[in-house]
């Protein structure tokens, strides 16, 4: 409840940006709501759920999006991973939120997709969503790499809330929200299969296994910058483009385990609103740990048998794998179709529509039809 006089103060005194989007609304198999979830523009995330016990409506702040860290890659904390065993210190080590002034904080205009079963790591809830300034679609800011201009990305993160409840504590949405610090930075890739990360196999894998336990047992999810994918992982450096400026102004679409995140680069900064002819892009990776989905990148399979074709064993994934270009406008975001037991996917780039891949998809469907929700 808000005060009847002076500041508001607890939850309220967070909650002072405007919302850009509709709720994701959850509900069971009878219509009934179980929780709505709403980003502001600032990147802060909310649950309403409704108590039947007592007729009320209960709203809660479960993560914020700004301000932005200094926490490094995976890759690049290869070695402290290496070494790291379950319930030992934090292998990351120091992370500190990046101080003010911050050059255009992150934003977001399109609510979160949602998992409300989990994944592969946790039961409660884990949300999707991208940021970046629909506004300002051309900005790039600097390149510089001390420099604190906005970092956009794409994000997974587990419901505050309902990940307390899960361990029986009381939730404070004051200090109990989780942020950046509470994510693994997947960004360069470290535990993607044919990522290298030392020429030992037996090191090599256990390191691998160790970022993905620590994902697991002590993160919250986890989360990749766009400008920050240039410059990690030596051998793709030599075949990437540069990501500065690219951003998620597109709605994020969560099917069958795969986050589908459409991005737009402006390969230049400009004062007009209508030059939007640069880049588009559309990511594809796990919900789980942000790896690649799909073998977008053909440039690093190997044919080992010489048999003139690519074989499921030869095909390589980095990071590289996780997206696809897809044209040079702002992209729509993704129409999912499914017919006769297959889905395709389809996205508008510059008025033209553009067909996905045959996209995964997930065991065990049972289509239901709106007569028989409607009759129940």
């Amino acid at each position: 409840d808000l005060p009847s006089t002076g500041t508001p103060t607890g939850i309220m005194a967070h909650m002072k940006y405007c919302f850009a989007a509709d709720p994701t609304v959850v509900s069971d198999s009878q219509g009934y709501l179980l929780a709505a979830y709403l980003t502001d523009l600032y990147g802060q995330v909310w649950k309403l759920t409704y108590d039947s016990a007592i007729s009320k409506f209960n709203l809660n702040l479960i993560f914020k999006m700004n301000p932005m860290t200094d926490q490094k890659s995976d890759y690049e904390l290869r070695d402290a991973f290496k070494t790291w065993t379950s319930g030992a210190t934090d292998p990351r080590g120091s992370i500190t939120f990046m101080t003010f002034p911050l050059v255009s904080p992150r934003k977001s205009f399109f609510s979160p997709e949602v998992s409300y079963a989990g994944n592969c790591f946790t039961d409660v809830p884990v949300l999707y969503m991208g940021t970046g300034d629909r506004e300002h679609p051309t900005y790039v800011g600097s390149t510089s790499p001390t420099d604190k201009t906005v970092k956009n990305g794409v994000f997974s993160f587990y419901d505050a809330h309902a990940y307390y409840k899960s361990i029986n504590q009381t939730y404070n949405d004051v200090n109990d929200y989780f942020t950046e610090k509470d994510l693994l930075n997947v960004t360069c890739g470290g535990m993607e299969p044919d990522v290298i990360l030392y020429s030992n196999a037996t090191d090599n894998s256990q390191t691998k296994a160790n970022m993905k336990n620590f994902l697991r047992e002590d993160m919250k999810g986890w989360y990749l910058l766009f400008s920050k994918l240039s410059g990690c992982y030596a051998a793709d450096n030599l075949v990437d483009v540069v990501h500065n400026g690219e951003k998620s102004i597109s709605p994020i679409t969560l099917f069958a385990k795969v986050v589908y995140a459409p991005t737009f680069q402006p390969l230049a900064p400009s004062a007009d609103p209508c030059a939007y002819n640069n880049i588009a892009r559309l990511f594809a990776v796990d919900y789980c740990t942000g790896n690649a989905v799909y073998n977008f990148y053909k440039g690093n399979d190997t044919d080992d048998n010489s048999d003139g074709t690519i074989d499921a064993e030869e095909k390589k994934y980095t990071r590289l794998d996780r997206y696809l270009a897809i044209g040079d406008h702002i992209p729509s975001g993704v129409s999912v179709v499914i017919r006769y037991g297959k889905a395709a996917g389809f996205i508008s780039v510059g008025g033209k529509i553009y067909p996905l891949p045959e996209l995964k998809m997930p065991g065990a469907m049972i289509p239901v039809y709106w007569r028989e929700i409607y009759n129940n």
